[in-house]
């Protein structure tokens, strides 16, 4: 009995050890991955704007790859991804000049995105994105 439990331990712990990080953070706090667009936020300049579920079969997606690259279908031409402090990411587009910054957010297992210069939205804007890989 006692060995068992020992060998159950020891299954436990290997199986444990061998999950990636992104397995076990199901709140997706971890930028890296791939993010599929959930929802849109367009506010008329009066702070009534509230989440919008994407509707339909959706290809737009963002990808975050860990030595920095950027992919997916949003937003287009960008190349590359730099986190430049705790609520800032800078892209860069494939001309390696041009950047868009974007105030970002990892909230209740969505990826939070809106506009931060040079392009700003003139009311209030944004994209939520969920994790899918």
């Amino acid at each position: 009995m006692a060995n068992s439990i020992r060998l159950l331990l020891l299954a436990l712990v290997i199986i444990f050890a061998s999950c990636s990080k992104e397995t076990l953070d199901p709140n997706n706090t971890v930028l890296t991955g791939k993010w599929k667009l959930a929802e849109t936020l367009a506010d008329p300049g009066d702070g009534s704007g509230k989440w919008q579920k994407v509707s339909g079969k959706t290809d737009r997606y963002i990808e975050f790859k860990a030595n920095g690259e950027l992919a997916g279908t949003v937003p287009k031409d960008f190349i590359s991804y730099a986190v430049s402090d705790s609520s800032i990411l800078t892209f860069t587009k494939n001309d390696g000049v041009t950047i868009q910054n974007y105030l970002y957010q990892l909230k209740d297992g969505f990826l939070e995105m809106s506009p931060a210069g040079p392009i700003w939205c003139i009311e209030g804007c944004g994209s939520r994105y969920i994790k899918v890989l």
